[in-house]
């Protein structure tokens, strides 16, 4: 691993801003959610392929790591908290953490880095140990549990590990004197191909080691495929992609990081592997000289090293419309068996908006969904109907249609979404003002409709049937393919 960047001393930052002391790095071991102080996070690093034999001094002592010339100990946290590990015999998990005390350093290996955390009091409830042998001991590096956004666990404290039996420290003289700087932003740092990238804590909901991804329900090269993430689903974006840099190989597997977004949605990036959390101040950034790298402006600025990191920029990212939008179609708010089961009448629909209804067009029915933005057209002024222009796409001309307006709900012709979708070899784009959600459910047939609602929501020949949404919104079903045969 390069030279890795370090947590420094986040003493001198943190006078006067008592605040501060509620920031958490949050970690996965095993099925156990944990928290450590940030101030006592030193670094984090990949986990060698083997450790030294060290003497044994404890039983979760499992032996020492090379740290540019210090010998650190390293803990097994499964063992210490009396967790049964994950895997076959022998196994180790993929990351050590470093811990700091004031009496020197030790390692405890971890499975996951989930981000940053703020604990307040009104979060966390102290816990007490009753003194004794054995696993009553483990009790004294328990400060409290805590809850957090539905997920629940326990807060260590680092310091007090030092008044366990045997256990080693290192003497803590791990950090170069430049990265000393107090102060800065946690980062999480991770590699996507040739690139690393830096990105700030505050809007990562979790990492997601390599997972099994659902295909796409549309073919997109931004949207790439579908995660289960804490009981939801989640998209998942080709993070290259979506900064103008590349397309990411084709996998079925795929590690990512969770993005928290401005307005409270949740969508995966994908990522090939994190490699370590970090404080970076936005002052040591590498500027752009005011110039936009890439697409959309994601790319905030670099920060040197030995590897050059590539720093994304967070507001920009949890304010992006294209991502706000994808991240709507999460399919319900929690993944069951039922939810997932396709037969017994249920059926796929991609809830869109136009104007200020909702309606639902069958996914199957659905070819691609384009950004607009990024599409080049052919504006027809003066077209007599709804097509509004044309789109070179795939070899041929397709048309593009003010959906809004063909129904009569209002004008969709400046929408930030194109809907592809064909019928008989013929294929049409349909210009939408948002896409919501992906809903599986039960379609019912309405009794007759009268002339004024067929008018107004449905064209001639499309069904009078509609889906209850589980927000308990009434959506009419529109068949594209139905739009498209009635062009002429």
């Amino acid at each position: 691993m390069n030279a890795p960047v370090l947590m420094p001393d986040l003493a001198a930052a943190m006078a006067g801003n008592a605040a501060q002391d509620d920031l958490h790095g949050l970690v996965r071991v095993g099925a156990m959610e944990i928290a450590f102080p940030i101030a006592q996070i030193r670094e984090v690093v990949p986990h060698p392929d083997r450790l030294r034999a060290t003497p044994r001094t404890m039983p979760a002592l499992q032996g020492a790591m090379d740290l540019r010339g210090a010998i650190v100990p390293v803990l097994d946290l499964t063992m210490l908290m009396g967790m049964q590990a994950d895997g076959e015999v022998g196994q180790h998990p993929d990351i050590i953490m470093v811990l700091r005390t004031s009496d020197g350093v030790f390692g405890v290996g971890i499975d996951e880095i989930c981000g940053v955390v703020d604990l307040g009091h009104q979060r966390m409830t102290p816990m007490s140990h009753v003194s004794g042998d054995g696993m009553a001991a483990v009790g004294q590096v328990i400060r409290a549990g805590f809850t957090l956004n539905g997920h629940s666990g326990v807060v260590l404290d680092a310091q007090a590990f030092v008044g366990l039996p045997g256990l080693a420290l290192a003497e803590d003289r791990l950090v170069s004197a430049a990265a000393h700087s107090a102060g800065g932003e946690p980062t999480l740092i991770f590699s996507i191909g040739p690139y690393r990238f830096g990105l700030a804590a505050k809007v990562i909901d979790a990492s997601v080691p390599q997972v099994v991804a659902t295909p796409s329900p549309v073919d997109d090269s931004l949207w790439i495929g579908l995660i289960n993430h804490n009981g939801r689903r989640l998209p998942v974006v080709d993070t290259l992609n979506l900064l103008g840099f590349d397309q990411m190989a084709p996998a079925r597997e795929m590690a990512s990081v969770v993005l928290r977004l401005e307005d409270g949605g949740l969508i995966a990036l994908r990522i090939d592997r994190v490699h370590d959390m970090a404080r970076i101040r936005r002052e040591d950034w590498l500027t752009l000289q005011g110039m936009t790298i890439g697409q959309r402006g994601l790319l905030g600025g670099a920060y040197p090293g030995d590897q050059t990191i590539l720093m994304l920029d967070p507001a920009k990212l949890a304010a992006d419309a294209t991502l706000q939008n994808l991240a709507r179609l999460e399919e319900g708010n929690r993944v069951s068996a039922a939810a997932e089961a396709i037969g017994q009448g249920r059926k796929a629909y991609l809830i869109i908006t136009l104007g200020e209804g909702a309606h639902a067009v069958p996914l199957e029915e659905v070819d691609e969904v384009l950004t607009a933005s990024l599409v080049e057209r052919i504006p027809l002024a003066g077209e007599a109907g709804c097509v509004i222009g044309l789109m070179p796409h795939r070899g041929a001309a397709v048309p593009l249609v003010d959906l809004g307006s063909r129904l009569g709900v209002g004008s969709t012709r400046h929408g930030p979404f194109i809907l592809l979708a064909s019928s008989e070899g013929r294929r049409m784009g349909f210009m939408i003002d948002a896409l919501s959600a992906v809903e599986r459910v039960v379609p019912r047939e309405l009794a007759q409709a009268g002339a004024g609602s067929a008018g107004r929501f449905a064209p001639s020949g499309l069904p009078g049937a509609t889906i209850l949404t589980q927000e308990g919104k009434t959506c009419s079903i529109l068949n594209l393919a139905d739009l498209i045969d009635a062009q002429p």
